[in-house]
């Protein structure tokens, strides 16, 4: 299934770039943004215990580890103006609210949390953009019983910006079994209106 390659890539990338930058699985990655995979690219395969449940953008929250709480809103087209970076000729954009509920006792830290796209029946992986009304990244940190929201915004090949599946993933390591719920990754999926 094309999601759970894209999960995969997602989370194989993220897990390399803590291993190879910080010198051990247990280090994380503090600011700055991560370079996108290429628009179009290849994915892999993902166990099915990977995920329990695919949510509805902009209807649905996910628990993604305990009392972290993540949803996202509808996806709609973004028209790129000239100062959008990451949208390339003959591609096409979406951006959709992310919002990150803590109901932890302890602040949650943005840059452990990682978000992807695809786009399309085909699960074409997005670039991310920056640009006029969108967020570039997520960062900071979310206060115990507060809400961060973000517009995040990526683009694909024109034909495929129809349906998008949002990915978003703990980056932390669990340090014990009971550290992270079986939802340490939420998947969204919506139509782009």
């Amino acid at each position: 299934m094309w999601i759970r390659k894209v999960i995969v890539v997602a989370a194989s990338f993220i897990l390399a770039t803590v291993i190879s930058a910080c010198g051990s699985p247990g280090a994380t990655h503090s600011g700055g943004a991560v370079k996108p995979v290429p628009t179009g690219s290849s994915v892999v395969d993902v166990p099915a215990q990977a995920t329990t449940k695919t949510a509805k953008m902009g209807v649905d929250s996910v628990e993604l580890r305990s009392g972290v709480f993540v949803s996202t809103g509808v996806p709609r087209h973004y028209a790129a103006g000239t100062l959008t970076f990451g949208v390339n000729p003959g591609d096409a954009a979406a951006t959709f609210t992310l919002s990150v509920v803590n109901k932890t006792n302890d602040v949650i830290n943005l840059d452990l949390l990682s978000v992807d796209a695809a786009f399309g029946p085909n699960g074409v992986h997005g670039s991310q953009i920056d640009g006029e009304g969108v967020d570039g990244y997520m960062n900071g940190v979310v206060p115990v019983g507060k809400t961060a929201t973000y517009t995040l915004g990526y683009a694909a090949p024109k034909a495929n910006v129809t349906s998008m599946t949002v990915i978003v993933r703990s980056s932390t390591i669990p340090t014990s079994p009971n550290e992270m719920t079986s939802n340490a990754l939420a998947v969204f999926e919506g139509t782009v209106s």
